[in-house]
Parts: structure tokens; sequence; C-alpha cells
């Protein structure tokens, strides 16, 4: 692989602040996007390390299962959890920085896959991953961030369940539910952009609702 192939791979790191940069209501947390991005990235090489022994204990053969266990699942309780710890120790934590804190780790993610689809399926793969794949990580990791982000500013039980349940659901359901057509071909093929573009309204509408609660230092 190229140079320039493994710099396309994360080329929609700047590309991601250019277009959010609309959203920095407050001075972003750089250092946590970084920390994010760079788990992200280590989370990616540890599921590649662990992959033979993950399809080992999944014995589903059934396609939506298959797609769901050894995808969309396993990605996503990672980055729940990992999101979870770098939120507890983030300054000047905000709602809107919870969003952007997990779109970055979603950046970070698909830049890893993006470069081993690569190395197995050729380079010509990289520019579709950026087009379709990098976006869901992006996006679905961003709709987690502002799930976990309202779980933090709770102070009620069922309001903090509520919220941790959704942020744990919907970035799975959306993720397994991408897959599942892609792996399905044909016809169902036709439906991955607008789902899509469905995943990138959900989080714009996200972002723009978090752009109105201050953030949680100020409140206290």
């Amino acid at each position: 692989m190229t140079i320039l192939n493994f710099s396309a791979a994360f080329v929609t790191i700047p590309l991601f602040y250019l277009i959010y940069h609309r959203y920095f209501v407050f001075r972003p947390v750089i250092s946590k996007h970084v920390q994010a991005l760079l788990a992200g990235v280590a989370y990616a090489l540890l599921l590649k390390i662990l992959a033979p022994y993950i399809e080992a204990l999944i014995p589903f053969t059934h396609p939506a299962l298959v797609v769901f266990f050894k995808a969309a699942f396993i990605e996503k309780v990672g980055a729940y959890f990992i999101l979870i710890y770098i939120y507890r120790h983030f300054p000047n934590f905000s709602l809107l920085e919870a969003v952007l804190t997990g779109m970055m780790f979603g950046l970070g993610f698909s830049g890893v896959e993006n470069i081993f689809y690569a190395l197995i399926y050729g380079e010509r793969l990289i520019l579709v991953r950026i087009l379709f794949s990098t976006p869901l990580h992006l996006t679905t990791c961003g709709i987690m961030g502002y799930g976990l982000g309202r779980l933090m500013f709770g102070n009620t039980l069922g309001f903090r369940v509520q919220n941790a349940i959704t942020a744990f659901v919907t970035p799975i359901f959306l993720h397994w539910l991408f897959d599942l057509f892609l792996a399905s071909g044909g016809y169902y093929a036709y439906i991955i952009s607008p789902l899509l573009i469905g995943i990138v309204v959900l989080l714009e509408n996200l972002m723009a609702r978090s752009q109105t609660v201050i953030p949680l230092d100020i409140l206290d």
C-alpha cells in the first residue's frame, strides 16, 4: 500500500473539523478528541488481532446473526465502555463534546478498518469505504456519544437508565441494519444510501440539540 493510500484512510479527520466546525460553540477539547481517535485506532487493532478467536466463539451461521455479532455488536460494545471511561475524565464536559468525541472514536476505528480492507481486497476499496463505512462509524459513534452525554447530565435513575439503554441499542441496531443490507446484496444494496443519509440527518438533529445544552461545569 502506498503512503498516499495510507493517508487517504485518515483524510476524514481534517474533513471532520472542516465540516463540523460550525458546531464548535465552545472551544473544543482537542486533547480528548485525540484520545478518542487513538482509542478507536487501538480498539480496531485489538479486534483484528482477536478476530480468529471471536469467529470461533460465534456459532451462528444465519447471515443476520453473523453480521450482528461479528460486526455491529462487538464493535459498538467496546466503543460504549471506552467512551464512558473517556467522559468520566473530561474537562469542561458538554453534550456537544460528547457527540464530537464519539465521532472521533468512530473516525479512528474506521481508519484502521479501511487500511486492513484495502490490504486484503485492494486499494480501490478505500474510496468506497470513505464514502460509506466511515460515515457509518462516525455517525453511529456520535449518536452513542449523545446518549452517553445525556447519561452524564442525568440526576435520576430512570433518566440515566433510559439514556444508557438508548446509547447502547440505537447505534448497534443502525450498524447492524447497514451491514445486513450490505451482506444481503441485490436490491437491498440500494437501501444503504438512503439509510446512511437518514442516520446522518439524525446525527445532525442531535448535534443541533446538543448546542442548546450548557456545559456541565457551568451548570455546576
